[in-house]
């Protein structure tokens, strides 16, 4: 009696597989496309942040 059912097991396990895909494998990132002085602006500016972090970090204490 139970027999006509396959098709559609089949069919809700292949979408459960795929949506497990999707929630598992991580998305490929892009690359930040930045020009040498772009880049070196924002290595410098990160420089900036993390001592004025530090330093706040510092008075805290």
């Amino acid at each position: 009696m139970g027999g006509g059912y396959n098709m559609e097991y089949l069919l809700v396990l292949v979408f459960v597989f795929l949506g497990l895909l999707l929630v598992c494998v991580p998305r490929p990132r892009k690359r930040s496309m930045l020009t040498p002085e772009q880049e070196a602006k924002q290595k410098k500016k990160l420089r900036k942040q993390k001592a004025h972090a530090a330093k706040l970090k510092a008075s805290r204490k």
